[in-house]
């Protein structure tokens, strides 16, 4: 169970009192562009995007559905209303004389994670679990009108809904359609009830698929196996530790409590080896320590791959590679609070990260999901 946490302002029972400026306050650097931000009028008639995201907060904590949940599900849910749009001011774009935002939700999903990391001034920081939550209802919000448009719907519900219950893309669904006024509101919410029906038929409805294995669950949201219900062995070759997470997050720690007695490959090592700076070219860094684990992988031996490998594209490349060997890779992921971090780095003194490079990295931060790998580890501290 996610750990528990409360939003500034959350309306809470008996009297259900939505006030607006206390849930605001918090996000008011990533909100006022909204009301600057106009629409399309055939989707949105009723005006720029804070016109809509208070309809739609407004719509949210009034539905029974959100109501009857415990107070950090209301939170999380009334999160992600809130900076749902957030990333259309960046992705608005004109062309053939109508408003578009392709890439709103991605776009919005990496702004709201920053601002959840780092909560500065009277927001508290949500756990890593339901911050990624909030991250996962704004990057994937539109699924309830572009599920049916899909390839394969299949897959993309259950992509969508591998960090949260089905049910509640639903419940933000739903308040996202009322805070519209638009003429084809009876047909925007069957949309919603569709997907209920599909979640409900998936087993994802009220929490994320259960999969045969991890092996299964990664081949199909990864690979493109035909099912979600076969169930695939795990594999049977080296045990892999990936490990993800800012400088300073405390992954050597974790490593030495956990797997002392694995071979490491330590790219800050290879680093300090060949003196080659954290901000300068890293591709000698990944040859040589690629070069240290191929013989372990293909002896089948365990080993632990420890570097920051904060962004999907460098976990996939690696998974690639020890899968190819018929590794089972478990990524495990460590997080320590923002504030924590900068001092940590300060303290490392001529070891430490460029201040500009470790806001690059904390930028661009997407944590892995538990569908890259076989298997996943969160740990804060």
């Amino acid at each position: 169970m996610a750990p528990e946490w409360t939003l500034p302002g959350l309306p809470e029972p008996p009297g259900w009192t939505l006030d607006w400026d206390a849930l605001a306050a918090p996000f008011q650097s990533a909100l006022e562009p909204l009301a600057r931000c106009a629409q399309d009028p055939i989707y949105h008639p009723e005006g720029d995007v804070l016109t809509h995201t208070r309809a739609v907060v407004a719509a949210l904590a009034a539905d029974p559905g959100w109501r009857a949940l415990d107070t950090s599900d209301r939170s999380v849910l009334l999160c992600a209303a809130l900076l749902h749009d957030i990333g259309k001011p960046a992705t608005t774009r004109q062309e053939d004389g109508r408003l578009r935002t392709r890439g709103h939700g991605p776009r919005g999903a990496t702004m709201a994670r920053r601002l959840l990391y780092r909560a500065e001034g009277p927001l508290p920081a949500p756990s890593l679990a339901r911050r990624e939550q909030v991250v996962s209802l704004i990057r994937h919000h539109g699924i309830v009108l572009s599920f049916l448009r899909r390839k394969d719907p299949v897959r993309a519900v259950l992509r969508a809904t591998a960090l949260c219950p089905g049910r509640w893309f639903c419940l933000l669904g739903r308040a996202d359609m009322l805070g519209r006024e638009s003429d084809d509101l009876d047909e925007l919410l069957e949309r919603v009830e569709l997907l209920e029906a599909q979640c409900q038929e998936l087993g994802c409805l009220d929490a994320p698929r259960c999969y045969p294995s991890g092996e299964t669950r990664h081949r199909y949201l990864c690979d493109g196996l035909s099912s979600p219900d076969v169930p695939l062995p795990e594999p049977a070759g080296s045990r892999v530790l990936l490990m993800c997470g800012l400088p300073g997050a405390g992954k050597d720690t974790w490593v030495r409590a956990n797997a002392a007695d694995h071979p490491v490959i330590s790219l800050d090592r290879i680093r300090r080896r060949l003196a080659v700076a954290p901000d300068g070219n890293q591709g000698r860094v990944a040859q040589a320590a690629r070069a240290e684990a191929r013989p372990l992988l293909a002896r089948g031996e365990p080993l632990v791959w420890n570097a920051t490998n904060t962004t999907r594209s460098m976990r996939t490349r690696l998974v690639r590679l020890f899968r190819r060997y018929g590794a089972h890779v478990t990524l495990v992921y460590v997080e320590t609070p923002h504030a924590e971090l900068l001092r940590r780095n300060a303290a490392r003194g001529e070891a430490s990260v460029p201040r500009a490079v470790l806001q690059r990295l904390v930028d661009g931060l997407e944590p892995p999901g538990p569908w890259e790998a076989n298997a996943l580890v969160l740990h804060s501290n």
